[in-house]
C-alpha cells in the first residue's frame, strides 16, 4: 500500500486544483466545492490519543485481533506580515501495537508556507513539507506473514498564484513536486536480506482552474496534467511511471431549505510511459447534503476516478464509490452519526477488483472548546476476485483530543 505518505502531504500542501472564492489563493486551496474553510490560519497545539481494537491487525485475509494505541500531536505558529503571512507546522504520529508490534509506524511532518497578498487582486503561496517515517508492515509468502520495516522521507512543494478577474471570476494556477525516497526493507529476525521493496518515485502536477460565482452559486472548469516517474524495481516492476490529464466542470448550488448540491463532470486520460496502458475514463462527484429539523444532516456522494495512491495495483486503480451518512447533533456538546459505503476498485494491470463494503456508528462529545471525546466502530469486509478471498476489518476505539 502506498497512500499515506503523498496523501497526507498534498492535504496539507492543498495544492490540488480546486476553486472557491474568485482570486484567493486560501478559498481555492481550502475549496468551498471540497467543504474547508477559507481565511488566514491560527496559532494553536492540539494532542490526540485513541485506543483502538481491530479484528484484522494485517489488514489482509490473515485475520489476528489486537489492539492498539495511537497517538498525535500537532503546532502551528503564524507570523503575520503586510498583506500575507509565514505559516510553520509540525505534526508527528506514533502507532503502537501489543502483540503485532510489526506494525507499529512513527512520523515526523514539517511544513513551511508564504502567503501574499498584493496589487489588491493577486495572490501568490508557497509551500514546502518534509515528511519522514519508519513504516511498519509485512511481507506475505503463502500464509507466512513476515515482518518489515522501512525508512522513507517525502518532500513537497507547491506554489499557487491566485487573481481576481473582475465580475466575479478567479484564476488559481498551482505548480506542484513530490518526491518519495524509500530506503531497504528490513525484515523481522533477519529471516531475509535488507533490501528494497518500494520504488522511489516523483510526482510533477500543474493545474488551472477558473470560476465564477453568481450569488450564492458557484460555477468553474478545472484542467490539470501530472506525471509520475517511479524507479524501475524488480521484474516485473512493482510501479511503472505514467501521465494523467484532466478536464472537469464543477458547480455548486445552495438552495433556500438547506439543500446543497456539488456537481463534478469530466473526463481523465491515463497512460502508462512504456507503453501498455492507456485509456479515457470520465471522472465524476455528486455530493447532496440536507440539513433537516432538529440537527438532523443528511449526505449523499458517488464518485469514479483515477486513483494512483491508494493501490494495490503497479500502475494505478479506477475507483467508484457510494456513500451515505446521517449525523443528529442532540445537544451543543453531544452529537451521533452513522454511515455505509460501497466501493468497487477496479486494479487496471493486475486483472482484479476489490469490492468493499462498510459501516460505522460514532458518538461525539465535547465537554468544552478544548477537549473532545468520541467512540467510534468501523465494520469493513472486501472482496478480490482474483483470489476468491475475502477480509473483514472490525476496529472500535476511543479517543480523546486536546486542544490549545
Amino acid at each position: 500500500m502506498r497512500f499515506w505518505p503523498i496523501g497526507i502531504v498534498v492535504a496539507l500542501l492543498a495544492s490540488g486544483p480546486a476553486l472557491a472564492d474568485p482570486g484567493s489563493i486560501r478559498a481555492a486551496a481550502n475549496s468551498a466545492l471540497t467543504e474547508a474553510t477559507s481565511g488566514r490560519p491560527t496559532n494553536g497545539a492540539s494532542l490526540s490519543i485513541e485506543e483502538h481494537y481491530t479484528s484484522n491487525a494485517l489488514d489482509s485475509d490473515l485475520a489476528f485481533s489486537d489492539f492498539y494505541t495511537e497517538l498525535r500531536g500537532s503546532v502551528t505558529r503564524v507570523l503575520d506580515l503586510d498583506d500575507g503571512y509565514i505559516r510553520l507546522a509540525a505534526q508527528g504520529e506514533a502507532s503502537r501495537y501489543d502483540r503485532i508490534s510489526i506494525e507499529d509506524d512513527r512520523s515526523l511532518l514539517l511544513l513551511a508556507e508564504a502567503y501574499r497578498k498584493f496589487g489588491g487582486r493577486y495572490e501568490l503561496r508557497g509551500t514546502i513539507a518534509w515528511r519522514t517515517a519508519s513504516i511498519g508492515d509485512d511481507f506475505r509468502i503463502a500464509d507466512l506473514a513476515i515482518g518489515t520495516r522501512t525508512h522513507s522521507d517525502l518532500f513537497s512543494a507547491a506554489v499557487q498564484f491566485g487573481a481576481d478577474l473582475g465580475s466575479g471570476i478567479g484564476l488559481v494556477m498551482t505548480l506542484s513536486d513530490t518526491l518519495e525516497r524509500y530506503g531497504k526493507a528490513h525484515f523481522q529476525n533477519d529471516l531475509i536480506d535488507a533490501t528494497q521493496i518500494e520504488p522511489n518515485r516523483n510526482r510533477l502536477q500543474f493545474s488551472a482552474g477558473i470560476e465564477k460565482k453568481v450569488g450564492g452559486q458557484q460555477f468553474g472548469l478545472m484542467a490539470s496534467a501530472e506525471t509520475t516517474d517511479v524507479e524501475r524495481l524488480g521484474n516485473p516492476p512493482v510501479g511503472r511511471s505514467f501521465s494523467e490529464f484532466t478536464l472537469r466542470g464543477l458547480t455548486r448550488l445552495i438552495a433556500a431549505d438547506g439543500v446543497r448540491l456539488d456537481l463534478s463532470l469530466g473526463a481523465a486520460g491515463l497512460y502508462e510511459k512504456d507503453g501498455g496502458y492507456g485509456r479515457i475514463r470520465p471522472i465524476y462527484r455528486v455530493e447532496l447534503i440536507k440539513a433537516l429539523k432538529a440537527g438532523v444532516t443528511l449526505r449523499g456522494s458517488f464518485d469514479g476516478r483515477y486513483d494512483a495512491i491508494d493501490t494495490d495495483d503497479t500502475l494505478a486503480s479506477y475507483v467508484r464509490r457510494l456513500e451515505l451518512e446521517a449525523k443528529y447533533q442532540y445537544t451543543p456538546e453531544l452529537a451521533f452519526g452513522a454511515g455505509l459505503f460501497h466501493e468497487n476498485k477496479e486494479n487496471l494491470l493486475l486483472g482484479n477488483a476489490e469490492r468493499s463494503k462498510g459501516l460505522y456508528l460514532e458518538v461525539g462529545y465535547d465537554p468544552s472548546k478544548h477537549i473532545a471525546l468520541v467512540a467510534r466502530v468501523d465494520f469493513s469486509r472486501t472482496r478480490y476476485t482474483a483470489v476468491d478471498t475475502e477480509k473483514d476489518v472490525l476496529d472500535s476505539y476511543i479517543g480523546i483530543e486536546t486542544k490549545l
